[in-house]
């Protein structure tokens, strides 16, 4: 989502909801913990779910970039940007952390 949240089954409230398209068992249960959801993030992240997508814009340039195989740019111009401002932005933390501590 634009705000960064995430939609990540695991993380929802087991409740039986047909309207989601999730079953109980895919919800959230007392043995998840960290690892198991760092690596739902990392699945949706290399294997994105085009069929349900959050921002349908950025699925359909995904699509396209993915089935040429690279050849389409413009999904990964934008990720390259999106990268590069956001380690700007981890740096200026991080040098803001910085001067907190000294």
């Amino acid at each position: 989502f634009q705000n960064g949240d995430l939609c990540i089954s695991i993380l929802h409230p087991p409740v039986d909801d047909p309207q989601s398209g999730e079953l109980p068992c895919e919800r959230w249960n007392p043995t998840q913990n960290v690892r198991t959801i760092l690596l739902s993030v990392i699945s949706l992240l290399n294997e994105p779910n085009t069929f349900s997508p959050a921002n349908v814009d950025a699925s359909v340039m995904y699509r396209r970039w993915r089935d040429s195989r690279g050849k389409d740019k413009e999904y990964e111009n934008i990720i390259r940007k999106q990268v590069s401002a956001a380690r700007l932005e981890a740096e200026k933390d991080g040098k803001s952390e910085e001067l907190l501590v000294t």
